[in-house]
């Protein structure tokens, strides 16, 4: 999506923020104990919550599918790649066996009923679940930093609310900074919420950095402004208001905003960090990656924790120095795994102290 909606100011990013020594960074994987789908049963499911669409865009679906695999990146990529067609209004996709002609504005409109199904799956979670989930995590962590000396910093590329929802819930221990503030009757995105950051006494400072945006993050057309609102697609009103969600397509770059405040912090926090825990992340964001590469090379104390059940095989794939690379292969949530994983996680804390 091109978000223009706000205008790059140069702005110094907060040292508060950039000076954490451990930085957590969730997956699609983070959220599976919530009830919520990974990338191959969410396009699994596709075609079958879009039956009633017309016919056109059903079966450019089902070709997508059969041609990019159960890989929503790809997907996205290759529709993205027929919207903004400047040469042509259609492309024909050949494979064994034949081919099919698919318009731009098919293209979109498959792209909207993905859209649509992405909010209606992960508008809302559970909070028993995410309490149950997150709450020993977080006792771990800062049971390792100082709360009045270090917030702890969350990237993630997940679309819920699962965050929001434990920290507005436990509000009584936890500060929650995540680029809104108050203005008037809305809750209104603005990069200086993290540039001003401070710390609040007596409580957990979390600074939640959404980097592919939100179900409930919305573009007020007229205002020009992003607000927080109750999850709704913009079909229901596409004058006034559109979905603010950077989709994962491949080599997608983050240099519009919400997102390039939130990539930019990710690098930087990166550069300083001595530990990146990493849950349920298989790193296809092309620039995410990019920036972690950067940073690993420029910060030699920094460690990358991956767990995931396919922790092992996903580490062999990076471009990166084996020997700060520890994996975990268990499943965030999992009530077998967690004395494994947490204890896991307890001893890489430890190496702060090293």
């Amino acid at each position: 999506m091109n978000q223009k909606a706000y205008n790059y100011r140069p702005m110094q990013l907060n040292r508060q923020i950039l000076q954490s020594p451990v930085v957590l960074f969730l997956g699609a994987g983070a959220s599976q104990s919530l009830d919520k789908l990974t990338m191959k049963p969410f396009v699994e499911r596709l075609p079958a919550r879009i039956k009633y669409r017309p016919d056109p865009v059903k079966k450019a679906l089902q070709h997508l599918i059969e041609h990019c695999g159960d890989d929503l990146e790809n997907i996205l990529g290759e529709l993205d790649a027929i919207i903004h067609l400047k040469s042509a209004t259609s492309v024909s996709m050949i494979r064994e066996g034949g081919s099919r002609s698919i318009s731009q504005d098919v293209a979109n409109s498959v792209r909207h009923a993905i859209e649509y199904d992405i909010i209606r799956e992960y508008a809302e979670v559970p909070l028993e679940k995410v309490t149950r989930l997150y709450r020993p995590l977080f006792d771990l962590i800062f049971a390792r930093i100082d709360p009045q000396v270090h917030c702890l910093p969350i990237f993630t590329t997940n679309y819920d609310p699962a965050i929001e929802t434990f920290c507005d819930a436990h509000a009584n221990e936890y500060a929650l900074t995540d680029g809104f503030k108050h203005m008037h009757r809305d809750y209104v995105w603005d990069p200086e919420t993290f540039h001003g950051f401070h710390f609040t006494p007596g409580k957990r400072s979390i600074v939640l950095f959404k980097l592919h945006g939100s179900v409930d993050w919305l573009l007020l057309r007229l205002k020009n402004a992003i607000i927080r609102s109750q999850p709704f697609h913009q079909s229901i009103d596409t004058k006034r208001y559109q979905n603010v969600l950077i989709y994962p397509a491949v080599h997608k770059v983050a240099t519009d905003e919400p997102y390039y405040t939130a990539y930019d912090y990710y690098g930087r926090c990166c550069e300083t960090a001595r530990l990146l825990l990493t849950i349920g992340y298989s790193f296809r964001d092309y620039d995410a990656l990019a920036r972690l590469r950067s940073a690993m090379s420029f910060n030699s104390s920094l460690l990358l924790f991956l767990m995931a059940p396919d922790a092992v095989e996903t580490l062999g794939r990076l471009p990166m120095d084996r020997e700060r690379l520890r994996d975990v292969p268990y499943m965030f949530g999992s009530e077998s795994d967690s004395d494994s994983y947490l204890s896991d996680v307890n001893s890489m804390l430890l190496t702060l102290y090293r």
